[in-house]
């Protein structure tokens, strides 16, 4: 089921899109955090409340400490004792720690509630949200375990970014330049040009079984770092220097120029996105690749440019061609 998808400045017409999706006369649970919950929960309860529904809210400590089976097991709980029921619904809203969490939780509880995504964060407006994808991390092990499950509605309010901290902001960016590398426009495209191109992918690809890798840009060494760092270093922050990493390789194989290379360092530093970080352990961030879902037959699948808008997936990079990538951005000292 493709979602639909509304993008705003506000949260004026939530009420109009619920009913898009016969969201009325039933239970909502919006799922949020703690610092989300002061700034918009009053405002989304009451636009739920319109169509005569019951809204219940349930929240989490922010951070991705927060993504755990333990806080899905409490959701459950909740779900439970409020007598939540197969018709009923949860609307996440937040950034990617809150709608994967409430994804999960939607996707399995009695077998599928409906889901609708609210995303507060830049970078959930323009990927976490889309598609789909929906899990919690286990043992270190970033979204080990999750599932596909599309909501039905995404509801973007683009002011919400106003209230976040310039680092949160420069986290969004960084997705924004993946879908710019490879959709091939221009490195810095807008919030619907990402939208339009991730949907356009996801509904081609739904369950991530080929196309839809491309998507993964940036993220197999780009994850493996986050998680090597014991999550020090922002999502997008990682994913910046995994798309280095990528297009170091790709230079290596002669598809992109240096040109190519410096012009995406010029645009992450631009973004307020690092370029090299201190002390990699280049050997700890492949011991994380080969735990990564994206293994397939013992080989790390990888995304590539054979130049820009032109990604390749591949299972053919070598672990020194990985590790020489990984020296390039590693502040030794």
């Amino acid at each position: 089921m493709s979602s639909i998808i509304i993008v705003k400045d506000s949260f004026d017409d939530l009420t109009k899109a619920l009913g898009f999706i016969n969201a009325a006369d039933k239970k909502i649970c919006i799922i949020t955090d703690d610092n989300l919950a002061e700034l918009y929960l009053k405002e989304v309860s009451s636009a739920c409340s319109v169509l005569n529904n019951s809204v219940y809210s349930y929240s989490i400590k922010p951070g991705e400490e927060s993504k755990s089976i333990d806080t899905i097991i409490n959701i459950y709980d909740f779900l439970i004792q409020n007598q939540f029921n197969r018709d009923d619904l949860i609307l996440a809203l937040g950034g990617g720690v809150v709608g994967d969490i409430a994804g999960f939780a939607a996707s399995t509880y009695k077998r599928g509630l409906r889901f609708i995504q609210v995303p507060t964060t830049l970078l959930a407006q323009v990927d976490s949200a889309i598609g789909g994808k929906n899990g919690c991390d286990y043992d270190t092990i970033k979204n080990v375990i999750g599932t596909f499950y599309q909501p039905s509605l995404v509801y973007v309010n683009k002011k919400t970014t106003d209230s976040l901290p310039s680092d949160e902001v420069s986290n969004g960016r960084a997705e924004l330049i993946k879908t710019g590398v490879i959709s091939g426009n221009v490195f810095e495209p807008g919030i619907e040009e990402c939208l339009s191109f991730k949907k356009m992918i996801t509904d081609e690809d739904p369950y991530d079984e080929h196309k839809r890798n491309i998507l993964n840009f940036g993220h197999t060494l780009g994850h493996a770092i986050e998680a090597a760092s014991a999550y020090k270093y922002k999502h997008g922050v990682c994913v910046g220097l995994g798309m280095i990493c990528a297009f170091e390789i790709s230079v290596k194989r002669g598809w992109l120029s240096t040109e190519n290379l410096e012009e995406l360092k010029t645009v992450l530093k631009r973004n307020g996105l690092l370029t090299k970080i201190k002390n990699i352990n280049p050997d700890a961030v492949l011991d994380f690749c080969y735990n990564d879902k994206k293994i397939r037959d013992g080989k790390i699948r990888f995304i590539l440019l054979r130049g820009l808008g032109n990604p390749i997936i591949t299972d053919d990079v070598s672990r020194k061609e990985m590790i020489a990538a990984l020296e390039t951005i590693n502040e030794k000292g």
